[in-house]
């Protein structure tokens, strides 16, 4: 941000010339625009060496620099010293853009000139060669919001301008620009200023306008400008005008309406600690306080994302926006929650800012999202209900598999798992004593390629002293690899291991049956379903997870 030399005595100018501090501090040099170093540094380069493109494209959010990074290329390009990067600010083409009234810098609003007609005489001036200077420049703001017509209007003279014309289009919002203006464009995004450059920046122009503000006041202003150098000025501006010489932290808040970030952490720790009433209670005190239940929210959603990212980032990292009292702040806050009740908070306030916004009763929503969330943040995961029911610990992770197979380590054989259940017509089941899971399990800590082959099985049963392994016919490439002479020593071993005994190995391909359609299973006869169900009931694991959830078996089919 410029700190013009002028500017030293303009706190004292009388309130008839009082210039806004975001007008007066605006950079008067490349070197004065903070945040942009890559858009900056090309730019120079152009100048220096002269290769200049016909149309440039400057997009970001407002207040990040582009229209004066706009106007400052048309002075480094028509300085009467120059082309130089560095203009001298002295001479009338630079006296004159700066105050817009350049022959040959024209600058237009889009957003209130958007149609064909506005376009036209910009086509039309766009023809002839510059009055004075060396270039003429034309600066169009806001330039989406032209119509489509209007746009078209100005494809061929953007795509093949006369001579020492260019054209800097600048937009918060490029995407809503044709694609085929954007491409006949060098296209540069002017980003979000980082939060320390912002403070670095106010606190400079705060001791230029001799006022004192806290540093948690600028922190403050900086957190609420959310990346936007003139935001910030401008809250700073409110700020002198609020509180004079001297501005505390508490000031700031009440100058520009910022939420206290303790309330903020203050809601999430009862969101954290399962107290809905203490919540509606501080919805109230907000309420009592006038305050912006939307402009809360959006606290609540950008202090949620930093606990979460101090959470989940590595130490040192500046991923969160937060100062270092912040944030130690924020890991206790964190530590509150599990991460996935941390994650499922984060995801259900997403859409809560907007949904305040777009309400007419704002209140209602925010109360009935606070006690949501006291419900969501300490949810147990499923695996967790399964295995206290079960008396075990869940695994921490569990492999899709068709048997019910848990991994290595989750504890002895049957511990916290339950085994599918078949009724085959085959022999003894592997599955029977948790053999089949046990067999799985060794034989993966062999190669664990093979347990996957292995879960694609259609049955595993012991007979005596050898193992049938029978997989599908479209598993018959899996079934080829496992019956050669070194797949089946390692599958013997395995089996022998688990079984206490010497176990030969066989596999084979068979064609699965067709699956009966829905509902055939009540054409199995009532006497054969009802052997089924009695089996299934008998299955321990079938019987928990039916008291656990309420549920009831409604079909039940045979697999062959």
């Amino acid at each position: 941000m410029s700190l013009f030399p002028e500017a030293e005595g303009a706190a004292a100018s009388s309130p008839q010339s009082y210039l806004a501090l975001a007008r007066r501090y605006r950079p008067s040099t490349f070197d004065d625009v903070i945040g942009q170093a890559a858009a900056v540094s090309t730019l120079k380069n152009a100048v220096t060496t002269g290769r200049l493109h016909h149309a440039y494209l400057f997009s970001g959010i407002r207040g990040v620099g582009k229209t004066t990074a706009a106007r400052l290329f048309a002075r480094a390009l028509n300085c009467a010293k120059g082309p130089t990067a560095t203009p001298c600010g002295a001479c009338d083409p630079c006296r004159e853009i700066a105050a817009g009234s350049s022959m040959d810098v024209i600058e237009i609003d889009a957003a209130s000139n958007r149609g064909v007609a506005d376009v036209e005489p910009l086509r039309e001036a766009a023809r002839y060669a510059p009055s004075r200077d060396r270039y003429k420049v034309f600066i169009l703001d806001e330039v989406h919001m032209l119509s489509s017509a209007a746009f078209n209007s100005l494809l061929k003279i953007l795509e093949e301008p006369p001579p020492r014309i260019i054209w800097i289009l600048a937009t918060t919002e490029y995407r809503k620009v044709p694609p085929t203006v954007v491409s006949r464009c060098q296209h540069f995004e002017f980003h979000r200023v980082p939060r320390a450059e912002v403070v670095q920046c106010l606190a400079r122009i705060a001791q230029l306008e001799k006022v004192d503000v806290e540093p948690a006041g600028l922190e403050i202003i900086a957190a609420a400008a959310a990346g936007s150098v003139r935001d910030a000025v401008s809250l700073l501006d409110q700020t002198i005008a609020y509180a004079g010489a001297r501005a505390t932290a508490e000031d700031v808040r009440n100058a520009i309406g910022a939420i206290d970030r303790r309330l903020l952490i203050d809601f999430l720790r009862l969101v954290a600690a399962r107290e809905p009433g203490r919540l509606l209670d501080l919805i109230a005190t907000l309420a009592a306080q006038g305050a912006e239940f939307s402009q809360f929210a959006a606290g609540l959603l950008q202090t949620i994302r930093d606990t979460t990212l101090v959470r989940f980032a590595p130490a040192g990292s500046t991923a969160a926006s937060a100062t270092a009292e912040e944030e130690k702040e924020l890991r206790e806050l964190a530590s509150s929650f599990s991460e996935d009740g941390l994650l499922r908070v984060f995801n259900s306030l997403l859409e809560l800012p907007f949904a305040l916004r777009n309400s007419p009763q704002p209140r209602f929503v925010l109360e009935a999202a606070a006690l949501r969330l006291a419900r969501v943040a300490d949810l147990a995961p499923i695996e967790e209900i399964i295995a206290s029911l079960q008396g075990g610990a869940a695994p921490a992770a569990r492999p899709a598999s068709t048997s019910g197979a848990g991994s290595p380590g989750a504890g002895p054989p049957g511990a916290g798992q339950v085994d599918e259940i078949r009724h085959g017509s085959g022999a003894t089941q592997a599955g029977d004593g948790g053999f089949r899971e046990r067999f799985l399990v060794s034989v993966q800590a062999r190669k664990m390629s093979f347990r996957t082959y292995l879960e694609m099985a259609l049955r595993i049963t012991l007979e005596g002293d050898t193992l049938q392994i029978v997989l599908p016919e479209k598993q018959r490439s899996f079934g080829e690899i496992l019956a050669t002479a070194d797949a089946r020593a390692i599958l013997e071993a395995a089996a022998s291991e688990v079984a206490d005994r010497a176990v030969a190995v066989r596999t084979s391909i068979e064609t699965p049956a067709a699956s009966p359609p829905p509902g055939a299973s009540a054409q199995q006869g009532p006497g054969k379903r009802d052997r089924l169900l009695e089996a299934a009931m008998k299955q321990p694991g079938v019987k928990l997870a039916m008291d656990a959830f309420k549920g009831q078996i409604v079909d039940i089919q045979e697999i062959p």
